[in-house]
């Protein structure tokens, strides 16, 4: 048959339960033209067959940076012990990524499929697209949480960051209240040595260290 023909009308006589006379028509579309072994790609007018199997990537985004913030939104995957290089390097792989939070204090990295806002936590770095909107920070007051991981398997847990100061104060209170009233103070240790009050601008992680005479408490400047 050749293969230029557009379509192929047949003509079928009736059979049983065709009344007499009726004439049934068919035509049969070009695709029948061709070899039975012909793949579906390469016939005419017939649309290339998706590849199913082919990862599905986001093209090459750039991503810009929240320090001190974690994101507000449902994570679908938490991966641990990732480094921050690596956490925005999986979002930006993820189609369902929109935006990602690392913690500087265990490492794992979250993975968002919705974004609502970016809440104050100096434990965290989040990232989002530089191309898409940018996430607004929460307007929830700022408050001093209790770090509860200060005393873990028999050691203090320390904050590492950049110190502001360190002074004597009366109590734990005087001291909490010291770092919630100054903009720059973003967590404290308090009790390192006696009454000692430390003040940190930023967390960069913590360090463990054998327990003193002194338990070392840990607050940390927070968005709820």
């Amino acid at each position: 048959m050749p293969a230029f023909l557009s379509n192929l009308t047949t003509f079928f006589l009736p059979g049983a339960g065709f009344k007499p006379g009726a004439i049934a028509i068919s035509e049969l579309a070009p695709t029948a033209f061709y070899p039975a072994a012909t793949l579906l790609p390469d016939l005419p007018g017939i649309r290339p067959a998706s590849n199913l199997g082919a990862s599905r990537t986001k093209p090459a985004v750039g991503f810009t940076d929240y320090p001190n913030s974690v994101m507000n939104g449902c994570s679908y995957k938490s991966i641990p012990k990732m480094e921050l290089s690596a956490c925005e390097t999986a979002c930006a792989a993820d189609t369902a990524c929109q935006a990602f939070s690392h913690s500087k204090i265990t490492q794992a990295c979250e993975l968002k499929h919705t974004l609502t806002a970016r809440r104050l936590d100096p434990r965290w770095t989040s990232g989002a697209p530089a191309a898409g909107p940018a996430p607004g920070r929460s307007i929830r007051a700022d408050t001093m949480v209790t770090h509860q991981d200060y005393q873990r398997f028999g050691k203090n847990v320390r904050l590492e960051g950049k110190l502001i100061d360190e002074a004597n104060v009366e109590s734990p209170e005087s001291c909490s209240k010291r770092c919630k009233s100054d903009p720059m103070c973003l967590a404290l240790e308090f009790g390192t040595n006696g009454n000692v009050c430390r003040r940190f601008s930023e967390v960069t992680g913590v360090l463990e260290e054998p327990v003193k005479s002194y338990a070392t408490g840990i607050e940390i400047k927070t968005q709820r």
